[in-house]
């Protein structure tokens, strides 16, 4: 019987450490800073990065629904295609002040653009407006036009 024990308990942990460290792939993904991930690029592979939003770099493509923009940090810029209809709601670039994003997806080997599966936009913890004359209602709040993409 202590032989069929031994067994038993080697099986089991063979297969224990199998599932744990052998058979599962790793599906961490870290993000990096533009020029961490300019210097070091991952091709065709699922990546998050993060910087801010050039200012006047995003437009959108009408057909088929898309967005495009650049993400800058520290001198490096990367261009962003993202293939989705909306966008976030904090989404939303405000002149003077720097919109903070991380996109998820992958680099393109061919096409030389990150394509982004997901978008997330960072805003401050506090939803201020600067107090003017009048109070500040979200129907007097300007709304932002976003210019069309040129044709590529």
């Amino acid at each position: 019987m202590s032989r069929k024990l031994l067994l038993g308990t080697v099986l089991l942990s063979v297969g224990i450490w199998a599932a744990v460290f052998g058979l599962s792939s790793p599906t961490s993904v870290y993000a990096r800073s533009v020029s961490e991930f300019a210097a070091h690029p991952i091709y065709d592979q699922r990546a998050r990065v993060y910087g801010n939003l050039v200012p006047g770099s995003l437009c959108r493509q009408d057909h088929p629904c898309a967005y495009r923009f650049r993400l800058a940090d520290r001198g490096s810029q990367l261009s962003v295609h993202y293939n989705q209809c909306l966008l976030p709601d904090t989404f939303r670039p405000r002149p003077g002040t720097d919109l903070r994003l991380t996109v998820e997806g992958s680099l393109c080997s061919n096409c030389h653009q990150f394509e982004a599966s997901q978008v997330f936009a960072k805003m401050s913890g506090k939803y201020e407006y600067k107090q003017t004359d009048s109070a500040v209602e979200p129907s007097n709040v300007p709304n932002i036009v976003m210019p069309a993409c040129p044709n590529p």
